[in-house]
């Protein structure tokens, strides 16, 4: 309503009138005006939930426009050079922020480079009061992870297990290393003696074993995923293995079975 007003004040300043465009107003899921009873509204929230500004913007950017070949996810500079005000829609767009989620997980997988991630997931590990012996460590550990966080903060919560020792247990990963305890007591003394720790030589050691006890492979692997991670979903068992070192493994074990 207040754009005439402005139209005159151009005019009696004697300024060139610039063109206006009326943008459409962003919704809540139950099509309610965004407002901040009923949404986050502060940038600083989203930076603190680990969204990346760049999946951000990519994503308000599709509230009001579309690419012309219809995709979803493009650069800052792609946008630039596609935009037109003739594909700006005038539909009062829905934010949701599930859909926001699932952007900034393509964001992490897809688009970042493995080296990028692991940088800018730092401050949120270390504000969880976690750390890494080195950096091919925490790559490593991003790399395993990746397809299993969409933000930045899911990683210190979902991957505790690679980088301390005070991990929780979930109930049923519990229940498995409970029913799982003879197993792994047998399982033991293999690992000790175990002087190749890669993924293909523990692949090789803990088939051998279940298919000498007459035992599928996960009644021996599962039991020793809960123990060494507190979980039953994790990334696959050889290569947490080989990542957290013969040493931490035994360790933890050792600790599970007392």
């Amino acid at each position: 309503v207040s754009t005439p007003i402005h139209v005159l004040l151009y005019r009696a300043f004697g300024w060139g009138v610039p063109r206006f465009y009326h943008m459409p107003l962003l919704r809540n899921p139950d099509k309610t005006k965004i407002s901040k009873r009923k949404s986050h509204t502060s940038l600083d929230w989203y930076k603190a939930e680990g969204f990346l500004p760049e999946a951000l913007r990519n994503y308000l950017a599709l509230m009001g426009f579309s690419m012309p070949d219809g995709r979803e996810v493009f650069t800052l500079e792609e946008l630039v050079e596609a935009f037109t005000w003739e594909r700006v829609s005038l539909g009062g767009p829905v934010f949701d922020l599930e859909k926001l989620r699932w952007l900034n997980g393509k964001y992490i997988r897809e688009v970042l480079s493995l080296e990028e991630v692991a940088e800018r997931v730092k401050p949120f590990l270390g504000e969880a009061g976690l750390s890494w012996p080195d950096e091919p460590y925490l790559r490593r550990a991003v790399e395993l992870m990746r397809p299993r966080f969409d933000t930045l903060k899911e990683l210190p919560e979902k991957a505790r297990y690679l980088f301390a020792e005070d991990y929780p247990f979930a109930e049923k990963a519990l229940a498995k290393l409970q029913e799982g305890l003879p197993v792994l007591k047998e399982l033991k003394p293999l690992l000790e003696r175990q002087e190749e720790w890669t993924e293909a030589a523990l692949e090789a050691l803990l088939r051998g074993f279940a298919e000498e006890k007459g035992l599928k492979l996960s009644q021996v692997a599962q039991p020793l995923r809960a123990a060494l991670t507190g979980s039953l979903e994790t990334p696959g068992l050889f290569e947490v293995m080989a990542l957290l070192g013969k040493a931490r493994v035994l360790s933890r074990l050792e600790r599970a079975l007392s």
